[in-house]
């Protein structure tokens, strides 16, 4: 199996979870009413991270930008340019304060989360030649969401 297979095995199967809370009425569902669901939350969470690890590095890359779009989903086919200019006003996540994180908080399921964003980051950060401020920016990003998820080093 390559590794585009297993980002969208992994993205499926994650968000396949995640409608299964949104069916059940739990997590970002229920902390906001309805209002957000946990699979919009979780992509735009990873979405933004990913985002944010891969303009560490300059212009992102056609390889970076495929690998955003397998994150996404089957519905985004972003170029570099268009992510470049989306990163200009990307902010820089916290992990230990996401959306999908509070709505992860109201579930027994915290290790979970943690798994996608580790992989998800660790590639991004292959992919961004293992440049230094983009590695920085994937383990502070893990280091404060495992903190947040009480998960050990």
């Amino acid at each position: 199996m390559g590794i585009a297979e297993k980002i969208v095995g992994l993205r499926d199967m994650t968000v396949q979870y995640l409608d299964q809370l949104d069916v059940a009425g739990e997590g970002v569902v229920k902390i906001t009413k309805g209002k957000y669901t946990n699979r919009k939350a979780y992509l735009d969470e990873m979405g933004r991270y990913l985002l944010y690890i891969a303009s560490g590095n300059g212009p992102i890359s056609e390889g970076q930008a495929s690998l955003y779009n397998l994150s996404q989903g089957p519905f985004d086919n972003y170029s570099a340019s268009d992510l470049d200019k989306m990163a200009k006003d990307i902010k820089e996540p916290n992990g230990g304060k996401s959306f999908i994180l509070e709505g992860y908080k109201q579930t027994d399921i915290l290790e979970q989360l943690v798994f996608p964003f580790d992989f998800m980051g660790r590639v991004m950060v292959a992919f961004s030649e293992e440049n230094p401020v983009s590695m920085e920016r994937y383990e502070k990003y893990l280091g404060e969401l495992k903190a947040a998820c009480g998960v050990e080093e």
